[in-house]
């Protein structure tokens, strides 16, 4: 059986402590949540250094790490996408809107 643990931040003060206790626990995984715009901040580059402490820790208590990506709210897209010409996004439908979420019928930026 697995067991992924969701929630531990690596800037915590006592992360160290927690994932030894997660390990104990029977943990197998710790799952992270990642924001678009953290890893692609320009079309094409992706970047993973600032999770590279983060899954070091986990490696050294034999945990997987799980990055779950989130690409959808406004608040994780990456701002190329928000200003990409031809972008489509939801649109409110009162008050004819948009929400700054990228419509599941976008046709930009290759999504």
């Amino acid at each position: 059986m697995y067991i992924t643990y969701c929630g531990i931040s690596q800037k915590h003060a006592g992360a160290s402590q927690a994932v030894r206790y997660y390990k104990q626990a029977g943990v197998t995984s710790i799952q992270t949540y990642i924001f678009w715009k953290e890893i692609e901040k320009e079309p094409g580059v992706y970047d993973w250094r600032r999770y590279d402490d983060e899954v070091k820790l986990y490696q050294e208590h034999g945990l997987k790490w799980i990055p779950f990506i989130i690409l959808g709210p406004y608040y994780t897209t990456p701002d190329w996408v928000r200003k990409a010409t031809g972008e489509k996004f939801y649109r409110c439908l009162e008050h004819g809107r948009e929400s700054g979420v990228i419509s599941l019928w976008n046709q930009g930026c290759g999504l």
